[in-house]
């Protein structure tokens, strides 16, 4: 009787895991996302929230709507969010869910005309913003986000095209070396850990051993430590019309080497077109402005992608000027862009 009852008890502790298991097992929610008329919502970002606000999972719609989305099985809400447009969040479901969940969403549009500049500046953006940036940092993140989570869409654009320029004096190209790179699941623009960019800095090195630079990428400026160090604010310039700038600088008494730069958005499309930024806190070498930018193109498909971007820095040399101890000679300029494939090569 007694080995009776420890085999049971044997039975029910091996019974208890596979229970234990089975409900964090996961489940999968096949989400279509429509415009009123019917047609797809390309490109926009589907997740599953948990009911009290958090993001579990989230993907971006292909040309048809479609996302499938996995998580544990439980209760969730569906979020879409796509540029432009003001957030979409529907009723409970349960996942795994049966079927397809079709959704037709009717979201308002958002526009940035009516955003006004900033009189001062609004340092961690994860704090209590103004209005203002708030609107156009969740615009902003959209389509960083978008470009993170793109992967296909390389394929379609066939490959790129690495260059390295060495330019002397006025204007004279001295070498410029060139790498054409096969696109398929991997992004050729990838920037440093956004941690080590923040206790380290963006440029490393001096005039005798030469210089190590960095430039911004999306999971950098989607980062708790970019919004921790740095400080924004709403701008428009005159250069700039049907844009609105959300600009960036260093939080005061920051030392390490930083950028600082500006966000430019079309105001009506709320559509991310481009950074530009300059390298500072690095001593006499910021006079001579050294940066970059980064460029985004909309895909077919409606995601976004980095399809440009470039970065400069300065040749210099020592000089017996009492008032600067440089003078430039010259510039080194790194860059890529994303070459668009034709149909047939795409079949090689």
């Amino acid at each position: 009787m007694r080995r009776a009852l420890q085999s049971l008890a044997l039975v029910a502790a091996c019974i208890a895991p596979l229970r234990a298991v089975a409900q964090t097992e996961t489940g999968t929610v096949r989400f279509r996302a429509v415009e009123v008329d019917g047609s797809p919502i390309r490109g926009a970002l589907v997740s599953l929230i948990s009911l009290d606000g958090k993001s579990v999972v989230e993907g971006l719609t292909d040309n048809a709507g479609f996302r499938s989305l996995t998580a544990a099985r439980g209760r969730y809400r569906v979020r879409v969010r796509r540029i432009g447009y003001e957030p979409f969040i529907s009723p409970e479901i349960s996942v795994p869910y049966d079927g397809e969940l079709k959704i037709a969403i009717a979201s308002s549009h958002i526009s940035l005309t009516t955003v006004v500049v900033t009189a001062g500046t609004q340092c961690k953006l994860g704090g209590s913003d103004p209005r203002a940036i708030g609107v156009l940092w969740e615009e902003i993140s959209k389509a960083l986000i978008g470009a993170q989570l793109t992967r296909s869409d390389f394929a379609n654009l066939g490959r790129a095209r690495i260059y390295r320029k060495d330019v002397r004096g006025k204007g004279k190209v001295v070498s410029l070396d060139t790498t054409s790179l096969k696109l398929e699941a991997a992004r050729p623009f990838v920037a440093r850990d956004a941690g080590m960019l923040a206790t380290e800095g963006y440029v490393h090195g001096n005039l005798m051993s030469g210089w190590v630079y960095f430039a911004p990428d999306e999971a950098v400026l989607l980062s708790a430590e970019f919004a921790a160090t740095h400080c924004f604010r709403v701008i428009r310039e005159k250069n700039r019309r049907g844009q609105v700038g959300l600009s960036f600088s260093p939080a005061p008494n920051r030392k390490v080497s930083d950028i600082d730069g500006v966000l430019w958005l079309d105001e009506r499309s709320a559509e991310l077109r481009e950074i530009l930024f300059r390298f500072v806190n690095i001593g006499e070498v910021t006079q001579f402005k050294p940066g970059g930018r980064v460029h985004f193109r909309r895909m077919p498909s409606g995601a976004w992608l980095v399809d440009d971007w470039s970065l400069r820095f300065p040749q210099l040399e020592l000089t017996a000027d009492s008032f600067s101890r440089l003078r430039e000679i010259g510039y080194i300029e790194n860059g890529g862009t994303l070459i668009e494939a034709k149909p047939d090569s795409l079949q090689r």
